[in-house]
């Protein structure tokens, strides 16, 4: 009880003398003028103050000085004119051999890509055919029960369709990375996005 009484009194001690630091501490600079506050709002006076004495007039045009550029102008586009007109343009069949190119290559890209989708789309299909067909013989395995002859049958069964699985999972793994590298072959070869199957 005496410790509890004790502990009362440091703590009233404490909280007088930090509330007396905290009144000080705050009416000082106020007294003086000095407070940051203050301080930055004289700084930001006087950099507004700076910025309008430094700011330039801004610029407006009329239709005399618009009438003018052109007049000064004038030569500069007749001569960029005659420039274009005697430039080569394509002609219809340039433009007519270019797009024949684009489709042809287009199609060219969408029968590879969608050759390789159905590769994915395969092994795929595969894979899930064999586990099934695993789960299958696993299960006939276990509830097999006229002994030894019928599961040696199915185990080896078992352990041929694991196999084939084991293959088809290297295939599909070849079939995803042969559609990766068809898609960087697209991307530099400048094929469209939309060409290729995702």
């Amino acid at each position: 009880m005496k410790t509890l009484v004790q502990l009362a009194v440091i703590a009233v001690f404490l909280v007088t003398g930090t509330l007396v630091y905290c009144q000080q501490t705050q009416t000082a600079p106020a007294a003086s003028g000095d407070s940051p506050l203050v301080r930055a709002a004289k700084k930001e006076r006087e950099r507004r103050e700076k910025l309008k004495e430094a700011a330039k007039p801004a610029k407006s045009f009329t239709n005399q000085d618009i009438e003018e550029f052109k007049a000064r102008n004038k030569d500069v586009e007749s001569s960029t004119e005659e420039e274009a007109t005697t430039e080569e343009t394509p002609t219809l069949e340039e433009t007519t051999t270019s797009t024949s190119n684009d489709l042809e290559n287009e199609k060219k890209w969408r029968n590879r890509s969608h050759a390789a989708v159905e590769r994915v789309k395969n092994a795929e299909e595969k894979i899930e055919k064999l586990q099934s067909d695993i789960n299958a013989l696993t299960q006939s395995f276990y509830a097999e029960s006229d002994g030894v002859a019928q599961r040696g049958q199915i185990e080896a069964e078992r352990n041929s369709r694991l196999n084939a699985l084991e293959a088809a999972k290297q295939e599909l793994e070849t079939a995803k990375q042969a559609q990766e590298d068809l898609r960087d072959e697209a991307r530099r070869e400048g094929a469209l996005p939309g060409w290729i199957e995702e």
